[in-house]
């Protein structure tokens, strides 16, 4: 039903620490050139950054549907 949508997308939508530790992967992915590196003591490779490129997309469509 149309008056649940607000409610769906908040309920799937990342978490604050969630949308932290993604843009911390991917400020580090860039800062070590697209090369392994470690973030919060963990490897981070292109599979990982990917994952994190996900979190960051659904942030923004959240944001995107806000207005």
């Amino acid at each position: 039903h149309p008056d649940q949508i607000a409610t769906v997308h908040s309920a799937f939508a990342p978490s604050a620490e969630e949308i932290s530790w993604a843009e911390e992967v991917v400020r580090t992915f860039k800062g070590a050139g697209g090369e392994v590196s470690v973030v919060r003591g963990k490897m981070v490779d292109e599979p990982v950054v990917l994952q994190a490129r996900r979190i960051l997309k659904q942030r923004a469509a959240g944001q995107a549907g806000d207005s």
